[in-house]
């Protein structure tokens, strides 16, 4: 596996050589991003009483990670483990949905399951 390159920091916005040109504009804030990884919870933040872990949720909580030390505003949404809702795992703000044996079998697909998803985001 390659090593990860360090970060090049950004190089300083050259001002502008007209001077009917406006100043240099604020700084460019960083995009917000949002993932949607219901199985989450458990890897991302370390919780032991929920073991359900595999590739997707290892790879969802390294990318987030690393985006929010980027300075990138990270969220995640994750099923409702008990955890308080908007609770914040190194930088990333982890919203919940829903528990996982929630709702009525095969109508919980629609209700709870992506009323509630819909509703978190």
């Amino acid at each position: 596996m390659p090593a990860m390159s360090t970060p090049v920091p950004a190089t300083p916005r050259p001002e502008p050589t007209d001077p009917s040109m406006p100043a240099a504009a604020a700084p460019v804030r960083k995009p917000r991003v949002c993932f949607v990884a219901p199985q989450a919870w458990a890897t991302f933040s370390g919780d032991t009483k929920h073991s359900v872990a595999g590739g997707a949720e290892v790879q969802v909580s390294l990318v987030a990670e690393a985006l929010a030390k980027r300075g990138y505003d990270v969220s995640m949404i994750c099923l409702d483990y008990g955890q308080p809702d908007g609770a914040i795992v190194r930088g990333v703000r982890v919203y919940k949905c829903y528990t996982p044996d929630e709702g009525l079998p095969v109508v919980c697909f629609i209700h709870p399951r992506l009323t509630k998803l819909w509703a978190a985001m």
